[in-house]
């Protein structure tokens, strides 16, 4: 029964515990302790209410209901005739000190499972999903982040993407994920850089050359910020300053523009400027005044050329809408990159590569080349990345990428094809395992979600051609076509 493991644990736990004088609990103790919780109190509690509700109390796992009786049991706060019998006849406060320790048991049992729980979370950071063309590499990253989202333990995901098996409930979780515009997609390939990674010069609606964010800089700020600034908030709002009147005219993903009355010219403002600012009201590091006066300190360096130049503007902005912003609790935020081992790693990521590992999260920054701007990898943004390993073999990408990444394999799931074909698909990937290598094996995805008739669609028009890539000059191209009956 649930009471007699529960009375063992107590046990243990006053066998390990001392007293409130600093002295080890005496075996008869224990014993009344024990026989209080399950016995005394309950009927005490009955009879005094004259109710038969309360049972052993080894079976009450809430912590406030225990610490609810025992005050019953206290001078001050409790009832005389139940604190008469805890000093006198059970006593010398026998309820009361059996409550106690019952509480602190209690405790000890929440803190570990704390600390069991704490243990469990996701805290790998960076993964990459690889295998063949079709594997579910694009299901499972969705997947991926929606165990995570759920709170699923690092090991029943890592066990669940493993089996490579559909999962019936990612589509709400992803696409609240996606609603609230919490993960980006990137492909890499071999042109893509620093600059559209992480910053570099572009020009502007303005005509002028600016320095602008890539999307891993982007994210990172999303996932750290504890604000968010609703555009409906800003558009088409009048700033009024000393000399002139201001119209928030146009938003984009990055910045706000800002039309002066009876000018035609557009000034743009960073959004992330406005946000910091907010951010820095609300930590009380500066006040609304301090912009105004151009009072920041060590406010980030980049933001300089728009606090002296329109830091009445700024300060019109944010003392008219602070009361209207959203301050939020930090999510998870998720950067999935397709085809991750056809960039130039060193090239892409610079010298931000050392901060994405775990352990450099948050605390470690670098200062960014173009903005001069400190910058650090927040620990709530994840990076997920897909590879097909008909490209480049695991062993040949990146050392940089394979130390600080940690790789799932997806494998083939013959469960998941047309039941038809099964047999024929299974087939097919022994005898390309057994040719080519595993890596080149055929995926289940072609073969999922059609039917008989389109069977021989799929064959002739994705299989064929991928088989003649694969087996390109070599004689055993016919064999595994004739696996498939499409020997030519």
């Amino acid at each position: 029964m649930e009471y007699q493991s529960k009375t063992e644990q107590y046990k243990k736990f006053l066998e390990s515990s001392k007293t409130q004088k600093g002295n080890n609990f005496k075996d008869k103790t224990i014993k009344d302790q024990i026989k209080f919780l399950s016995e005394d109190i309950p009927k005490k509690l009955n009879s005094f209410y004259n109710i038969d509700t309360y049972q052993n109390l080894f079976l009450e796992k809430n912590l406030l209901v225990i610490k609810n009786l025992k005050s019953l049991f206290s001078k001050k706060e409790g009832m005389d005739e139940l604190y008469k019998w805890d000093q006198e006849d059970l006593g010398k406060g026998g309820a009361s000190s059996s409550l106690f320790q019952y509480m602190k048991f209690l405790e000890d049992i929440e803190t570990k499972k704390n600390i069991y729980k704490e243990s469990e979370k996701m805290n790998i950071k960076n993964i990459i999903l690889y295998g063949a063309p079709g594997v579910g590499k694009t299901h499972n990253y969705k997947k991926l982040i929606s165990l995570i989202e759920q709170g699923q333990s690092q090991k029943d995901i890592f066990d669940s993407i493993k089996k490579n098996e559909l999962f019936s409930n990612e589509n709400e979780t992803f696409k609240q994920v996606e609603e609230e515009k919490r993960v980006e997609f990137i492909t890499f390939h071999q042109s893509f850089g620093y600059e559209d990674f992480i910053e570099g010069f572009r020009p502007q609606k303005n005509g002028n050359i600016e320095i602008e964010d890539g999307i891993f800089k982007n994210i990172a700020y999303k996932a750290s910020s504890k604000i968010i600034l609703k555009d409906n908030i800003l558009i088409n709002r009048v700033i009024s300053t000393d000399r002139t009147t201001y119209t928030i005219s146009e938003i984009s993903n990055e910045m706000i523009y800002i039309k002066k009355e009876n000018d035609t010219r557009i000034v743009p403002i960073p959004k992330k400027l406005i946000i910091e600012l907010l951010e820095n009201i609300k930590n009380q590091s500066i006040s609304v005044d301090d912009i105004k006066n151009r009072n920041l300190g060590n406010l980030s360096l980049s933001f300089d050329k728009y606090m002296y130049g329109y830091n009445s503007i700024l300060y019109n902005i944010c003392k008219s809408i602070i009361d209207e912003i959203q301050y939020i609790e930090q999510k998870n935020f998720y950067l999935v990159i397709d085809e991750i081992n056809r960039g130039n790693i060193s090239k892409i990521f610079g010298e931000l590569i050392t901060l994405i590992e775990e352990s450099k999260r948050d605390d470690y920054e670098v200062t960014l080349p173009y903005s001069k701007q400190k910058f650090s990898v927040p620990s709530n943004l994840y990076i997920i990345g897909t590879m097909n390993t008909t490209d480049k073999s695991i062993a040949l990408i990146d050392v940089a990428l394979r130390r600080r990444f940690t790789f799932i394999k997806m494998q083939p799931n013959s469960n998941l094809v047309l039941p038809s074909f099964k047999t024929t698909f299974e087939k097919l990937n022994k005898k390309i395992k057994n040719d080519l290598g595993e890596e080149y094996q055929i995926g289940h995805s072609y073969f999922m979600n059609i039917d008989a008739s389109e069977l021989e669609f799929v064959l002739e028009y994705k299989i064929k051609p991928l088989l003649e890539e694969y087996y390109y000059g070599d004689e055993e191209l016919i064999e595994a076509l004739k696996i498939i009956n499409l020997e030519s």
